[in-house]
């Protein structure tokens, strides 16, 4: 069965809740009028809006976040994408080393305009809403990915269709989005047939020809269908079977200052004290998802051997089963920070701190005042086949989504961090979130079972008030987040350069490595990236088309999407020296 073109289905029409299908072989009329009918008669006296706000912000967490947002894919600067955002020093002591080279980036967002131009995908109450494509999109809002046609799998398809509370109750209707052509069927009983010893058995008939042909399909007979289907009773002719058996963690913290540095000493002989004061955001988000699922689709050699004896061929002879298992907690934290630091730069045993060599030295305390804390927690299961869902969809629940939420908390935590510059070498050693803890006062949470009806029609008015507005009153909470520890090697020659970085924290292991070669008037750059047990490969060129100015393009490795299949990405910058 040919896949027809997405869009017709993902753009739906005003006045259309389907749109017209595409393709597909003996679609039923009938069947699009009950599900239009049933969009009809659901989109009244529902809070769909309210619903598709607060329980898809819990669900997308866990299905559409395929893996945390790559730092590549928010970065301004082409060259440090191409060498794999390695750097001289990650830890704080950055705010003091003098870089190497002084420039500024000015990033072409290839991908921008492509992301905007359809705005309803971000909005919840529209008819187009699609919060996969929304969060990856928001993920990757720069730089263009090869392979990325905002087409939609049947994976993607059944995630929104969750996502919107709009599950099609027909589900043969999602067979559409199966790439399953039925000449390759064809081949696969043709071969079995044979093998079988009932002659050959093929399908014959093209699928424009299928219900209703007057021809026999060819090298197929009643006899030859009797054989086969006494030979092989309830065999089963697998056309689809994907599993799915994934743990999705994504967790980042943004803690940026901005103040002022009072200089405390300053000797001759190059060695500086300094205080820093500032203040700043300390935003950190942390989402963990396990999802165990499958995707299943057959046709029985007993309802083809009679199709076939009949000559009628139809789509209804193909079967799909859809398992879903999940459970996911996501919690962000919201906060300001006032910020206190001592700095200093001190000579290097033997040697006078000229130029940039020396060890610097960076410690901040971050007292922290929290704005808000939202933790949502999903956990269920369902089975769709073409009965509907496993379970008494009036008793059993298939499970429930849970929010806690404080809007009052007070926190501290402690920033370190050393750099040592020997002449062409780079060496750094640095922790991120010491000690860190925000307790959150007045901690309420709410729960919401989740049935088989919510999943087709979303929630009746009034029966998100108790998780929108949480009353049940749980305490106080403390909450800490991973501490995030580095280390920096960088070597920096005349023409050349090699950097690797190392962190452990956030995301397990994360290793950045970069190699730059300087010609005259071309830059030539590669890296590897390792975080979350994958390699992402990235290279680039730099070229200088006039004196200070540079044109910088990377090419770098993303599994940023839904099926976490590799592709291949491309940013562009200016860079002014």
């Amino acid at each position: 069965m040919r896949r027809p073109e997405c869009e017709a289905r993902r753009r739906r029409p005003a006045g259309s809740e389907h749109g017209e299908e595409q393709g597909g072989v003996g679609a039923s009329s009938s069947g699009r009028a009950r599900s239009a009918a049933r969009r009809l008669a659901s989109s009244s006296g529902r809070a769909r809006s309210a619903a598709r706000r607060l329980a898809a912000a819990c669900l997308a967490a866990a299905f559409a976040a395929p893996a945390p947002a790559a730092a590549q894919h928010w970065s301004f600067d082409a060259r440090r994408i191409a060498l794999g955002d390695a750097r001289d020093v990650t830890s704080i002591a950055s705010v003091i080393v003098p870089p190497r080279r002084r420039y500024r980036t000015i990033v072409l967002p290839l991908r921008l305009a492509q992301i905007l131009d359809d705005l309803d995908v971000y909005r919840p109450g529209g008819e187009n809403f699609d919060p996969v494509r929304a969060i990856t999109n928001v993920a990757s809002p720069l730089h263009y990915t090869f392979g990325d046609d905002g087409s939609s799998s049947l994976y993607v398809r059944i995630l929104n269709d969750l996502l919107n509370f709009d599950l099609d109750r027909d589900v043969s209707d999602y067979l559409d989005y199966l790439d399953i052509d039925l000449e390759d069927l064809d081949l696969d009983l043709g071969s079995l047939g044979a093998s079988a010893g009932g002659g050959a058995f093929g399908m014959g008939a093209s699928p424009a020809a299928a219900p209703g042909a007057g021809a026999r399909p060819a090298g197929a007979s009643p006899a030859a269908a009797i054989s086969l289907a006494s030979l092989l009773p309830g065999n089963r002719v697998s056309l689809l079977d994907e599993s799915f058996d994934w743990d999705y963690l994504g967790e980042w913290l943004v803690s940026r200052s901005w103040g002022r540095t009072f200089t405390l000493y300053e000797g001759a002989s190059g060695v500086e004290h300094a205080f820093y004061a500032g203040v700043g955001p300390y935003l950190s988000f942390h989402s963990d998802a396990r999802v165990n699922g499958a995707l299943r689709s057959y046709v029985d050699v007993d309802d083809v051997v009679r199709a076939v004896a009949a000559r009628r061929l139809s789509r209804d002879l193909v079967h799909l089963d859809v398992t879903f298992d999940v459970e996911n907690r996501t919690y962000t934290q919201a906060a300001g920070a006032v910020v206190g630091g001592y700095r200093a730069r001190l000579p290097l045993p033997g040697r006078p701190a000229a130029g940039r060599d020396g060890m610097y030295v960076a410690l901040h305390y971050n007292h922290l005042f929290g704005i808000r804390y939202e933790d949502l927690h999903a956990d269920f299961g369902l089975a769709l086949d073409s009965s509907g869902l496993s379970d008494d969809p009036a008793v059993v629940p298939l499970g429930t989504i849970a929010r806690a939420t404080s809007r009052r908390g007070r926190g501290f935590a402690l920033d370190a961090g050393v750099a040592f510059v020997i002449d062409k070498w780079n060496f750094g050693f640095g922790a991120t979130g010491l000690m860190n803890r925000i307790d959150w006062r007045n901690v309420t949470r709410g729960s919401l079972g989740l049935y088989e009806e919510n999943l087709f029609s979303g929630f009746d008015e009034g029966a998100l008030d108790g998780i929108r507005e949480p009353a049940a009153a749980v305490g106080d909470r403390r909450v800490m987040t991973p501490v995030r520890y580095n280390s920096d090697v960088a070597y920096h020659a005349d023409t050349w350069s090699a950097l690797v970085n190392y962190q452990r924290g956030y995301l397990g292991n994360y290793v950045n490595a970069g190699v730059e070669y300087r010609f005259p008037w071309l830059d030539v750059r590669g890296s590897g990236r390792f975080k979350r047990d994958r390699w992402h490969p990235a290279g680039g060129v730099g070229f200088e088309f006039r004196p200070g100015w540079h044109l910088d393009v990377a090419a770098f490795g993303t599994s940023l999407n839904p099926e976490r299949r590799r592709r291949l990405a491309m940013a562009v910058s200016l860079r002014l020296e």
